[in-house]
């Protein structure tokens, strides 16, 4: 899936709102984690996913973002909770599924998803344009809770 240009009017964007998603290899645990997901309207192209689980064997919070192909990886992206300082990521790999970037999360950037009111991520075409998705952090510390 290719990442689509805007032409005169800017995109619209849909969001899913943060939700817990749950799997199990072995009927005693679960695997679970927080997601949310950011499509085109009217395409319903997938533009970012963000998911934050809590592995069993580190318990650490770790975020995945899931980015469309189509994106200049040399750039990363950028992503910034509220009113923090943005933070880059660099683009660790890219399948037919889209383009991948993950970090283990610090209980501050946790704090500031929690209590902040969005997240922006931010990420160039290779057509050097810049999009900025915005996605709401309302649901995220409930979701979060579950997932602990």
């Amino acid at each position: 899936m290719a990442l689509m240009t805007a032409a005169a009017d800017a995109p619209t964007f849909d969001v899913t709102g943060w939700r817990v998603d749950c799997t199990s290899k072995d009927p005693r645990v679960l695997d679970c984690q927080a997601v949310d997901q950011v499509v085109l309207r009217g395409t319903n192209q997938q533009l970012v996913t963000m998911t934050v689980r809590i592995p069993a064997d580190t318990k650490k919070p770790t975020l995945l973002v899931q980015l469309p192909l189509g994106i200049a990886v040399s750039n990363g992206i950028t992503m910034t909770v509220g009113e923090a300082p943005p933070e880059s990521y660099a683009i660790q790999t890219c399948t037919q599924a889209g383009c991948f970037a993950g970090t283990t999360l610090t209980d501050r950037t946790v704090d500031l998803m929690r209590s902040s009111a969005q997240l922006r991520v931010a990420f160039s075409s290779l057509e050097k344009q810049t999009t900025t998705v915005t996605l709401p952090l309302s649901g995220f510390a409930a979701c979060y809770d579950k997932l602990k």
